[in-house]
């Protein structure tokens, strides 16, 4: 899973806005998230975020940081205490542990995950406080089907959720909009924030598919927006849902922050092909319960540049941070 945060700041003159062109776009990634082993051969591996590295490495005007850990304090704004304190007692030295039918443990998998989470928080920190221009995460495990007290779908901490409520309470930031493209339903991310009027959720997802959630009745206080989408689905088709829902109910929320969770995952053994625009995804899913998993290798991966919404405002400052 691909994770994007868009964080839009406005400034008031056009001195500040050449300043916000001069700063740096940092990557942010470390040698912990490729410790995780999900115990699984499938798309959700170390290899990814060593295919993203390789292909934002050279990009001119970029400087690669390490991510850091998450505080505690990060991770509890989130998730619960006893759920959080039991994946740390956990872990296991050596081996993996099986914490649901697809999702594992193995040594070194708590500090992978909060490196991720570590990463998106110490993004939205140094865009909002005017030390880099963007920022680009690339992490592992991922985290939207994490619930705040539950580990599902490869995800032991949600790093979108844990980024947005940081930026909550230490930013101040009042109006958050998350938005999700992975070829399955953000169920965690929308669980986290279903009852939270000051977060948007916005996810466009194929269905019906694992997690088996994300019908178009699922709107929570008024502020989720799930974009069901039928296998197949091509880019035109997609570029419009999104035109008409998407970014309908993103510029009418008016947020301060933007974050994006991209997922990207691809089933080579799979019958029916389920193609999101190329730009986007394209993964191969079996017909099987919408609750099951599909596992299998990744077959393409770009970067969701794409989703960026800059409507021509003076001084308008995009963060882009993309997790695995």
């Amino acid at each position: 899973m691909i994770l994007l945060v868009f964080g839009i700041a406005l400034a008031t003159s056009g001195g500040a806005c050449a300043i916000l062109r001069a700063m740096t776009t940092i990557i942010l990634s470390h040698d912990d998230c490729l410790l995780h082993d999900n115990g699984i051969k499938n798309a959700e591996s170390p290899a990814r975020v060593k295919a993203v590295l390789s292909a934002v490495s050279d990009i001119p005007g970029t400087e690669q940081l390490p991510a850091p850990l998450a505080t505690p304090e990060q991770i509890l704004r989130v998730h619960e205490a006893e759920y959080w304190d039991s994946l740390v007692e956990n872990e296991p030295q050596e081996g993996r542990i099986a914490l649901d039918w697809d999702t594992f443990m193995s040594r070194g998998s708590v500090n992978a995950t909060l490196r991720g989470s570590g990463a998106a928080c110490f993004a939205v920190d140094q865009i909002m406080s005017g030390k880099a221009k963007n920022a680009f995460c690339a992490v592992r495990p991922p985290g939207h089907h994490s619930y705040q007290s539950v580990a599902m779908g490869f995800c032991l901490s949600n790093h979108v959720a844990i980024a947005a409520r940081h930026a909550q309470q230490v930013h101040g930031v009042e109006r958050i909009a998350i938005l999700d493209f992975d070829v399955h339903h953000g169920n965690g991310t929308q669980e986290v924030f279903e009852d939270s009027p000051e977060v948007l959720f916005v996810s466009s997802h194929q269905f019906p598919l694992y997690p088996g959630t994300g019908t178009m009745d699922e709107t929570g206080v008024g502020n989720i927006v799930n974009i069901p989408l039928a296998p197949g689905t091509e880019s035109a088709a997609f570029r419009k849902a999104w035109s008409s829902r998407g970014f309908a109910a993103l510029f009418s929320f008016d947020p301060e922050l933007i974050l994006v969770s991209a997922g990207f995952d691809p089933d080579l053994f799979a019958a029916d092909l389920t193609v999101l625009p190329k730009t986007v995804a394209l993964s191969r899913h079996p017909r099987r319960h919408p609750r099951s998993r599909p596992v299998g290798n990744q077959e393409e991966q770009q970067p969701a540049r794409m989703l960026g919404c800059d409507r021509g405002e003076a001084g308008t400052q995009f963060i882009q941070i993309l997790a695995s």
